[in-house]
């Protein structure tokens, strides 16, 4: 696993490089690259990066508010997930930085693209996905419930729809 440290960066595990894969939905593009958490979060332009567990030690790295913005460029992952705005898949576990430990055509065949005809069902969907305030009472758990059954199978139907993302140069 080749990984360096960037100059400026001492020991600080935010400056650990690895091979990555930058995701831009506004684009279409996945773009093999190398980066940190400190340039990831820079590109991605949030103020704040939240881990997406994706299993097999890949993480996806993401704007923590991205589902928050209006306009929002949506993707999916995996099928089953709606994500918002730029992202960058790299190897990790709980936290940890590494090089991606899957070929790239692998990971890239994860990411679908939403049709044009669809942003404003996506954007509708994201609006539904909205942190909501509960009580933790059997009241506030019936209430989420409620809410999952009403939202249930929205995301299936933009990733049926969905064009698979390719491969493109860096």
């Amino acid at each position: 696993m080749k990984q360096e440290q960037e100059q400026d960066g001492g020991g600080d595990p935010r400056h650990v490089r690895a091979r990555v894969l930058r995701i831009d939905p506004a684009a279409r593009t996945v773009t093999p690259a190398e980066d940190s958490w400190m340039t990831a979060l820079e590109w991605i332009g949030a103020d704040l990066l939240e881990r997406v567990g994706c299993g097999s030690g890949v993480d996806l790295w993401i704007d923590e508010e991205g589902m928050l913005r209006d306009g929002a460029d949506h993707w999916i992952l995996g099928g089953e997930q709606l994500l918002a705005g730029r992202g960058v898949l790299v190897g990790g576990v709980g936290g940890e930085w590494g090089d991606l430990p899957i070929p790239a055509e692998v990971a890239t065949g994860a990411v679908s693209w939403i049709p044009a005809a669809f942003h404003g069902r996506a954007q509708e969907i994201a609006d539904g996905m909205r942190p909501v305030a509960v009580a933790w009472d059997a009241e506030g758990m019936a209430q989420l419930a409620k809410m999952q059954e009403e939202r249930a199978g929205w995301v299936e139907m933009l990733a049926v729809a969905s064009e698979p993302a390719t491969l493109t140069a860096d």
